[in-house]
C-alpha cells in the first residue's frame, strides 16, 4: 500500500513538470490499455497495436503530446490518459456508462473508470447498477449481463 501511495505521489508531481520520462513495466489488459505491473495504475493508449507482456517502456508525459515507448520493439504509441486506483464506498450504485474500449467504461458525469473483464456491452449512455466490494472490486450488471469489476479508476492529471 505504501508502495502505491508513494507512486501516486510522485505521479501527482507531473502536474507541474512540463515533460517527464518514466521507466515502468507494462503489460497489455486489453486494445489501448496497459498495466503498470506491480501497481494499480492503467495507461490508455490509442490506436496502439503493442501485445505486452511484463514489457519496459518509458512513459513520456507531456500533456496533450503523451507517448509511451516500448523498448523491446521501440515501437512509440500516443497515450490518451493515465489512471490512478480510485477507492469508493461499498455500496450499489445506479450509473450511466459509456465505452471506451473493451472492457473500459466511463461513469458519465464524473472522473471515474470502470475495468472489467469480458464484458460485451457496446454502452454508449446506457444505464447499469456497479455493485463495489471492500477493495475495490464488484460486478457491472448491464441490462441482462453480469461483468466482473477488476478496479474503479480516476484520471490523473499531469
Amino acid at each position: 500500500m505504501l508502495r502505491i501511495l508513494l507512486l501516486l505521489v510522485a505521479l501527482a508531481l507531473l502536474v507541474n513538470a512540463k515533460a517527464e520520462n518514466y521507466e515502468v513495466t507494462v503489460t497489455r489488459k486489453a486494445r489501448n490499455l496497459y498495466k503498470v505491473v506491480g501497481e494499480n495504475i492503467i495507461i490508455q493508449t490509442l490506436y496502439c497495436y503493442e501485445y505486452a507482456y511484463a514489457e519496459s517502456a518509458i512513459l513520456r508525459l507531456r500533456g496533450f503530446s503523451s507517448t509511451i515507448i516500448f523498448l523491446d520493439s521501440g515501437r512509440k504509441c500516443d497515450v490518451k490518459g493515465v489512471y490512478a486506483s480510485s477507492e469508493q464506498k461499498p455500496g450499489r450504485y445506479a450509473v450511466t456508462i459509456f465505452r471506451e474500449e473493451n472492457d473500459w467504461y466511463q461513469i458519465w458525469g464524473t472522473n471515474i473508470y470502470i475495468k472489467t473483464t469480458g464484458c460485451l456491452s457496446l454502452a454508449f449512455g446506457q444505464e447499469a447498477v456497479l455493485h463495489v466490494s471492500a477493495g475495490g472490486y464488484g460486478t457491472l450488471y448491464v441490462g441482462r449481463d453480469q461483468c466482473m469489476v477488476e478496479g474503479l479508476y480516476s484520471k490523473m492529471r499531469y
